[in-house]
Parts: C-alpha cells; sequence; structure tokens
C-alpha cells in the first residue's frame, strides 16, 4: 500500500500525492484520474485537506507570542507574562486657575469633572478634572491654585450587581478608549445596604492577603477591558447582591495632545467666566491610543524579564515605553559612558512626539513616580533633554532636461521634499546615523530625470546665552571629527568691541578659536582667547565669552543663540548618548538645493 505524504500545504501538491496513493491501491490501477469526475472529487479532498492544514498552522502560529497576528491571541498569551496592556491613555495638561468671588468666603471647591475646553486646528476638546480642588484665600484674599491637573475626556458611570447564580457573568467595561488609571471602583454592599467600600488596583499579588479590597484588571475583547476580584485567598471576592460602581474617563487620546489654550465650559467653584482666570502651567501630552498588539508582543517578554525592577539600562527603557505613550525615541545609559563621568547614575534622554523635550514638571513626575518605586536606591535617575545637532544639506543636481516631465522648479521642490522626509522618516531619533549615500541615493531617485547629485554636509549647534555682559562657557559635542579650520559662528556683539553697530564672528586658528571682526575686507582679531577645539571628537569649548547681543542671520533674522558651525570628516555622522541628527528646515541655510541642466552631447 503507498504512503501518502501529510506535510504539504500546497493544493497541487496535496492533489497529486493523492493521485499517486490511490494509483497504489490494486481497485484503482486502471482508472484515469484526469476524468472529470474522479477529477472534482479529488479536488474536493485536496481543498478540504489544504483547508484543514491551513487551521491547523494558522492555530499553532496563534499560539506563540511572537507569531501570533490576532490580537486576542496576543493579549492572552502576554497575560501569562503578568502583561496587561496599556489602556489608551488621556492628554494631561496643568492649568493655574485665579478664582475672584464678590463676596470673602473659606474655601471655594473646584468640583470634581469640572468641564474646560480648548480647540485644535478648528476641532475642540473637553478637559476635565479628575480630582477636587480646594481653594484657600491667601493673606491678601486672593484666591489661586497652580497646577489644576486637567485631563481630556468624559468621565462615565457604570454598575453591576453581583449574580453568582448567572454562570457567564462578567464585569466589562462597556466603553473602549477608556484611561484606566482614571478608573475608580466602589462595592456597595446591596441595594438596602448602602455601605461602600473603596477597591484599590491591584499591584504586587504576593502581597495581598485575602482580605484586601483589591481588582484585577485584564483586557478582554474588541479592545475592552474587565474588572476581576479576589477569591477570599488573594484579594476579598464579591458576593451576591454586591453592587459594584465604576467611573472612569473616555478619551480621544493623541487627538488633544499639545493643547495649550483652556477656558471654562461651566462655572468653577460656582464662578462665572468673568471672574475666573486660566492660564497655562504645562501643554497638554502623553496622549495616546491603546497599545497596539506589535508593542505588547515586543514589550511583553521585555517586562517580564524586569520583575517590576529597574536594574539594567534595558529595564529603564522598557518601563518608560510601557508607562509614557508619548515617547518617540528614548536612549538609557550609565554614569560610567557619560562625559564626564558620574558614577552613580543612569542617565535617560527622552524625545516626546511632536516636542523637543519635556517640561521640567514631567522629568520630576517620571522621576517621583515612575522610577522611584522600582529604582535601585544608590542609583540615581537623570532625565535629560535630547542634545540637537542640526544638518544643513547642500545638493547640486544634474538632470536630463529631455527626460524631465516638470519645470526645474518642481524638480527642485520635489528633491526638497525628499531630502525633509528622509530626515522625518530616517532620523529625528537617537541612536540613529546619518548615511551620506542613502541620502544621495534618496536624491537620485527623486526623479528618473536625474542623473546625480554631488551633497555636501555640515553641522551645527547653538550655544545658549543665558544672560548678556556676562562670561560664560559652553561645551558644544558634535561626536564626530570634524576638519581642521572649519569652526565659524553667526555674528554677534562683543564686549572688546566699542563701536556698538560692529559683528564679530568666530574662526578656528589651528585648535584655537578666536574672534574677529572684517575692517574693509580683512578680518581683524578681536580676542583670541575663547575657546579650543578637538578635532577628534568634535568637541568646541567656548571659554569665558563675553557677548553684548546676538546679531541677526544671513536672513536678517534675530537670533537666539549663538549658532557654531563645523565641517565634519567623514561622509557618514553619527550620534551617539542623547545626541539627534535634526534637519530644521525653518533654519536659515539648513537646506540648500539646485539643479541644473545637463543635455547628452
Amino acid at each position: 500500500m503507498g504512503k501518502f505524504s501529510a506535510t504539504e500545504l500546497d493544493f497541487d501538491f496535496i492533489k497529486s500525492n493523492l493521485k499517486d496513493f490511490l494509483r497504489d491501491q490494486a481497485v484503482f490501477q486502471d482508472f484515469d484520474f484526469e476524468g472529470s469526475g474522479m477529477s472534482i472529487l479529488l479536488d474536493v479532498l485536496a481543498y478540504n485537506t489544504h483547508y484543514l492544514a491551513l487551521q491547523a498552522n494558522l492555530t499553532v502560529n496563534e499560539s506563540f507570542l511572537d507569531s501570533a497576528t490576532l490580537r486576542e491571541s496576543i493579549v492572552s498569551l502576554a497575560k501569562h507574562l503578568n502583561y496587561t496592556p496599556t489602556s489608551a491613555t488621556a492628554p494631561l495638561a496643568k492649568i493655574n486657575i485665579e478664582l475672584k468671588p464678590t463676596t470673602q468666603v473659606p474655601t471655594i471647591n473646584i468640583d470634581r469633572g469640572t468641564r474646560f475646553t480648548t480647540s485644535i486646528n478648528g476641532v475642540s476638546y473637553s478637559f476635565v478634572n479628575i480630582k477636587t480642588y480646594s481653594v484657600l484665600p491667601d493673606l491678601t484674599g486672593k484666591y489661586f491654585i497652580e497646577d489644576v491637573e486637567i485631563v481630556e475626556g468624559k468621565i462615565l458611570d457604570f454598575e453591576y450587581v453581583v449574580n453568582s447564580n448567572s454562570p457567564l457573568q462578567r464585569f466589562v467595561i462597556p466603553n473602549k478608549n477608556i484611561d484606566t488609571s482614571t478608573l475608580s471602583v466602589v462595592i456597595q454592599t446591596s441595594s438596602t445596604d448602602t455601605t461602600n467600600n473603596v477597591f484599590l488596583s491591584a499591584k504586587d499579588t504576593t502581597l495581598i492577603t485575602g482580605t484586601d479590597r483589591v481588582y484585577f484588571l485584564q483586557e478582554s475583547e474588541s479592545e475592552k477591558f474587565e474588572l476581576t476580584f479576589g477569591n477570599g485567598t488573594v484579594g476579598a471576592p464579591v458576593v451576591d447582591g454586591n453592587i459594584i460602581k465604576i467611573n472612569y474617563l473616555v478619551t480621544n487620546g493623541p487627538d488633544a495632545n499639545s493643547a495649550r489654550q483652556f477656558k471654562q465650559q461651566a462655572q468653577v467653584g460656582g464662578l462665572t467666566s468673568d471672574k475666573v482666570v486660566i492660564t497655562t502651567s504645562q501643554v497638554a501630552s502623553n496622549g495616546a491610543l491603546i497599545q497596539s498588539k506589535e508593542d505588547v508582543q515586543f514589550l511583553a517578554p521585555k517586562l517580564f524579564s524586569t520583575q517590576g525592577r529597574a536594574v539594567t539600562t534595558a529595564d529603564y527603557k522598557n518601563i518608560l515605553l510601557k508607562e509614557r505613550r508619548d515617547i518617540e525615541s528614548i536612549v538609557v545609559w550609565g554614569g560610567e559612558d557619560a562625559d564626564p563621568k558620574a558614577f552613580g547614575t543612569v542617565n535617560i534622554a527622552i524625545k516626546p512626539f511632536n516636542q523637543t523635550t519635556y517640561s521640567n514638571a514631567i522629568k520630576k513626575d517620571i522621576t517621583n513616580s515612575l522610577l522611584k518605586d522600582r529604582n535601585i536606591v544608590s542609583i540615581t535617575p537623570v532625565i535629560q533633554d535630547p542634545d540637537f545637532t542640526y544638518v544643513n544639506v547642500t545638493t547640486d543636481v544634474n538632470y536630463d532636461p529631455v527626460v524631465l516631465t516638470s519645470t526645474s522648479a518642481k524638480l527642485q521642490s520635489n528633491i526638497e521634499e525628499t531630502i525633509k522626509e528622509y530626515f522625518k522618516t530616517t532620523l529625528n531619533k537617537f541612536d540613529i546615523k546619518l548615511r551620506h549615500s542613502v541620502l544621495s541615493r534618496a536624491i537620485d531617485a527623486t526623479n528618473n530625470a536625474i542623473r546625480n547629485n554631488e551633497t555636501v554636509l555640515t553641522l551645527e549647534k547653538e550655544a545658549n546665552v543665558l544672560e548678556f555682559d556676562t562670561a560664560f562657557t559652553f561645551t558644544l559635542k558634535f561626536n564626530n571629527e570634524i576638519k581642521k579650520g572649519s569652526v565659524t559662528s553667526l555674528g554677534f556683539k562683543h564686549a572688546l568691541v566699542a563701536d556698538p553697530t560692529e559683528v564679530v564672528f568666530l574662526r578656528d586658528n589651528n585648535g584655537i578659536l578666536e574672534a574677529y571682526k572684517v575692517v574693509g575686507g580683512e578680518q581683524v582679531l578681536v580676542d583670541g582667547k575663547i575657546g579650543t577645539v578637538d578635532y577628534t571628537t568634535g568637541k568646541v569649548i567656548l571659554k569665558n565669552l563675553k557677548v553684548n547681543e546676538l546679531a541677526t542671520n544671513e536672513a536678517g533674522n534675530k537670533v537666539t543663540q549663538l549658532i557654531v558651525r563645523v565641517i565634519p570628516v567623514n561622509l557618514d555622522i553619527e550620534a551617539l548618548l542623547a545626541q539627534i541628527l535634526s534637519l530644521d528646515a525653518t533654519r536659515f541655510g539648513s537646506l540648500n538645493v539646485s539643479v541644473k541642466s545637463e543635455s547628452v552631447e
């Protein structure tokens, strides 16, 4: 008797195997397997085998976290690693409120759920405070409160009645896009006994007793979340007749990020808008949709390895990626790798979405609320801002006028968009290297009429002059080998130049930075001791430089920092530690594209 291969998945192979199997049977030796009747029967058998094999293959794939494709499978598998996907997160802003009642009162309460509105690109969003604030008058009788936290969304309530006789009863929160951090759970004893007990979200299950009032949260189907309670051994149980009352916020996620101007939607503390002054102390941030299934697959095993503690640099990174949904890019390194070295610290640089830096308040909140309880006592986390190095791109492009179907101006515009897109999608993140050949190929691919391009890159950084007429020292780390004699700057007013109309510039004299002015077309030295250059590491140090005023750039616009420019030695440019390579097209001279017609000879 012939053998049948059961390992094939392809329909044609399966059908061929069936034919070979039947031909080996004595009773079917004289059959024409290509005949219409037998061929149809074999098609049915082959399709059936193919479908079963495909189903088995998909089922097995859904049994493993890294190969699963269905969200329900990924969430279920992550549960085995004690990982719950992060819910949608409401944008959080902080506002200062001054209240002006007509008469003096002991205190004014800003009740939970007081509504405020904002508008972004013509779309209105509603914000609410999720806790009550009490405002007392100060010594002058002024009612003022700072940093009132408001979040975007709508507060909703829902109730369940516990019934153990219903085997299918579940406590699924009926709305999607809820922010679980705002969830409150209260258990009322019964409809006749109005005693209420607050249940808190379970944290470390090893410390929970059978009487602790806690709830457990897990994601269920359709991206909704489900409440479960203890069994009397781990957590207090709920019993028949208990009324579970929940209160939570439904949000639009990231849509209201960056909101910065707010006004009251209803009365605040019983006062109308003419008696309330609102200013913003922190723009809205951290809004996000429910965690994607790809992020769950990536983070679940990594966070499982941390066991809730921040020990390695990867631990810090993974914890923050889960808790702060507005992080676009993050890099973490130990103090032993810092410059200068700072043993006993861990450095964390973060770039949020649609922003360059976090506010000091957010950085403090990350350190205190997210890392304090997970951090090793002897290690101090330090949140840093990204260190931006701006890239200036100058490219000369030759094109074939016969092949070009648009105008040269349109071609130039398209090349500019190509360069911007390259930086947007490839760079603007930590640990990313700018590869000259990749950028050059992207420029050539913009239009099939382009024959070649010659692209030159320069770098510039900003030295922030905090106070004029005061000597300051500033270190600029380009982190790339730079060409000797290439350090220059935009113009500025120097303290040693008496004429207020004269502008001086930096120049590089064999590793020594000097200030000079131009007189009659010649460079005249003003100050020969204002800094040094390390060409190998790309470190530029400005020493005791006294700036009276920052001048205008080449476009005639006033600048707010001293701009220092260098030419890198290597075509490829690296970004180390907190450094981010960025193209800011709004900066004068950042993008210079010229196109030239090159006829065929």
